[in-house]
């Protein structure tokens, strides 16, 4: 009986340490879709109205270097907006139509994302934006968190006030 609960116990540890050791390959995306008229106005409400509960295509491509940069990823989704126009997605869950988006480069240099809307079921996307993707607090400690002359300076500091 011991036997049988070590060996759970040693399969739940091993199962939690896999299932946690790589981060989600993903990226938050939230939008309201607007009518075809509409226009917006940075700081502004749009001018246009919402797309309440409809169906809509989005696309999504991850562009290198500059808004006109070579396209490394693209993929499209099908979803609903809902009773506001709003809608939610997830970056590299979508049918991949280019690319892989676990081999993104993301070091190689700045990265913009574009998105594109088909509002229309199927008769073709329009443009919404391109925007430079930037960091967050987190990926920007982590930047310096990897620098040997800080780990080494905080072991000296340690073993001083030890």
């Amino acid at each position: 009986m011991k036997k049988l609960i070590s060996l759970l116990s040693i399969t739940g540890i091993c199962l939690t340490a896999f299932a946690q050791s790589s981060p989600p390959q993903g990226i938050s995306y939230q939008a309201v879709a607007i009518d075809d008229d509409g226009v917006e106005i940075s700081g502004v409400d749009a001018k246009g109205l919402p797309i309440p509960e409809k169906s809509i295509k989005v696309k999504f491509s991850i562009v290198a270097d500059n808004v006109n940069g070579m396209v490394e990823y693209e993929e499209e989704h099908t979803t609903n907006t809902d009773k506001y126009g709003m809608f939610n997605l997830i970056v590299g869950r979508g049918i991949s139509s280019l690319g892989v988006f676990s081999g993104i480069n993301w070091a190689s240099g700045d990265h913009f994302l574009k998105v594109e809307l088909d509002l229309n079921a199927g008769k073709g996307y329009k443009l919404v934006s391109v925007q430079q993707m930037m960091s967050v607090p987190y990926a920007m400690v982590s930047a310096t968190s990897l620098d040997a002359s800080k780990i080494e300076a905080a072991r000296l500091r340690d073993s001083i006030l030890m």
